[in-house]
Order: structure tokens, then sequence, then C-alpha cells
């Protein structure tokens, strides 16, 4: 298995190479003003900028165990975003649905505004502000609730599915570590030991490579990046160093 110091060289430089494609294949062309474009660059984004952090904690894994704790929340948001961009990328290009898949990801937020607000004034400026999603002075009716594992029933492509199902289960792990219960004092513990050592780090290059791999189908699939060009052959080669030799679930 890859070495820690290593592996976050890796993932550094991943980062860097894939800030080169945002800035010229997104920002500078603006193609990210629409949906799904817009959903699916904030989410690169986001993935760009918890992966540069992550890498700086990954360098000192072998050192500094404990960093552990914090690499495991921060992958979890990532895989979380993963499992987003399969559910609305398994459409093969059909907007007016990717469109409203997006718009019940969305409803999230719009849902927690409401149910959190605190008067009548804080619910009047929920409705100035995003007057789409209320009608009458309520919520909108129909607009459904969506779950992990209700995104990833409704992947049918079975790469997408499979590749989600690795990324649910990584993510349910890290959650142990996110919501205090029965499983979390052994979690935080255990890569103190070396055997615990390897299965933390097996979960956390596991989940690196599953993201690297969404993102390397995502600027495919959104900006045609073509597989010959330069930045993508070097994103391929980054993500092929990262070695998991090690395979213990």
């Amino acid at each position: 298995m890859t070495a820690s110091k290593e592996a976050g060289n890796i993932l550094f430089s991943f980062t860097h190479h894939l800030t080169d494609v945002i800035e010229k294949d997104i920002l500078d062309k603006q193609t990210y003003l629409g949906e799904p474009e817009r959903f699916f660059y904030t989410i690169l984004h986001k993935l760009r900028n918890i992966l540069d952090a992550t890498s700086l904690l990954v360098t000192n894994l072998d050192e500094k165990p404990h960093y552990y704790d914090s690499v495991f929340l921060l992958l979890r948001t990532c895989l979380l975003d993963v499992v987003n961009l399969y559910y609305i990328m398994n459409l093969d290009k059909n907007i007016a649905t990717q469109q409203e898949r997006i718009r019940s990801i969305m409803f999230d937020h719009i849902n927690s505004i409401w149910i959190c607000a605190k008067d009548d004034d804080e619910r009047k400026l929920a409705i100035q502000t995003f007057p789409d999603w209320f009608e009458d002075g309520k919520l909108k009716k129909g607009i459904p609730k969506i779950s992990i594992i209700a995104m990833h029933n409704g992947i049918k492509i079975p790469s997408f599915k499979n590749e989600t199902r690795t990324a649910i289960d990584l993510y349910n792990i890290f959650s142990k570590v996110e919501h205090n219960g029965i499983l979390s004092f052994n979690l935080l513990h255990i890569h103190y030991q070396n055997e615990g050592a390897l299965k933390g780090k097996y979960k956390v290059y596991l989940s690196i490579k599953t993201i690297m791999k969404a993102i390397l189908l995502l600027i495919r699939y959104a900006w045609n990046i073509p597989q010959t060009d330069k930045r993508f052959l070097e994103l391929v080669g980054l993500s092929n160093r990262l070695i998991i030799d090690y395979d213990y679930q």
C-alpha cells in the first residue's frame, strides 16, 4: 500500500491539475451558468477544495494516526457528493429529468430553512428569497425528499450503481465517527494499533480512489474533456499511482 506521505503528494498533485481544468474549461468559458452544469460545478469545486485540504492530513497519517478522524469526516462529505453525481449522471443527459432530480436534492436546504424558521418574519423572508418553492404561503406539494438510499435505487447503470454502493458503504462507516453511538469509541481508537491503521488506510485510499474515479467521469461527462487531453491523462496517471494492495474490509 502506498505510504501516506506519497499518497498525500499524489492527492495534492491531483487537485492541482484539476484546478487547471476548472479554471480553463469551466470558469473562463463560463460553462457553469445553467443546470445541470451549475450543480456539477458546485460539487466539483467542493470536492477539489476538500481533497486539497485532505491531502495535508493524509501526508501525515503514518506519523499522526489521530488525523484519521478528521480524514474520515472530510471524505464522508465527498462520498455523499459522489452519490449525488452518479444519481444525476445516470440519466444519459436527459436535461429535464436531471433538473427534476437536482431540484429534489436542492429541496433539503429549502425544507430546513422553512422548518427552522423562528417566526413569521423568517418564514416571509424564506418565501421572498425562494418564491419558486412556495405556494399560498406554504411549501409547494409534490417535491420529493431524497435520501442516499433512494438515490442509489434510482441509479440504473450497473457500473454507476456499483461505484455508488462502494461510496455508500464507506460513507456509512465514516458516519459512525460523525454521529456518536455504540461504534464511535472503537472507530476513534482502532487506528492506534498496527492492524487498525491498515484498516483505516485501506478505507481512506479506497474512498479517495472512488472520489477520483467519479471526478474523472464527471469532467468528461459534463464538459467533454477528451480522454487524450494531457491534463486528463495526468489525472488518470495520478489516480493509478495510488496503490491499494491490502484488501482489508
